[in-house]
């Protein structure tokens, strides 16, 4: 198995608390960490890893979900945004709903 993709997914990852009591963390990657490592694998690994395409896909379909544009609008980049009428949805792959 490579390990390509593995240094930047946890150089970039969130540390999580599962437990308080006692302190037990873990880090985590982020959802661009976890589609690099998937597109690594999918390309390595084809057509044994054909589910990292649809993982891929479901990352992708539900990224929105992830509370990226509250983030995004909290930045110091929210007055480009705004000007450019950004929209996170037309920027997505979620094709419109009629």
């Amino acid at each position: 198995m490579s390990m390509m993709g593995f240094e930047e997914a946890y150089e970039y990852s969130i540390l999580v608390r599962i437990c308080s009591d006692p302190i037990l963390d873990i880090k985590l990657p982020t959802l661009p960490g976890l589609v690099l490592m998937k597109l690594i694998s999918w390309e390595e690994k084809y057509p044994e890893r054909k589910l990292d395409a649809d993982d891929i896909l479901f990352i992708m379909n539900n990224y929105n979900r992830a509370d990226v544009e509250n983030r995004l609008y909290e930045d110091e980049i929210i007055d480009l945004l705004k000007e450019s009428e950004f929209n996170i949805r037309k920027a997505g792959i979620q094709p419109s709903r009629q």
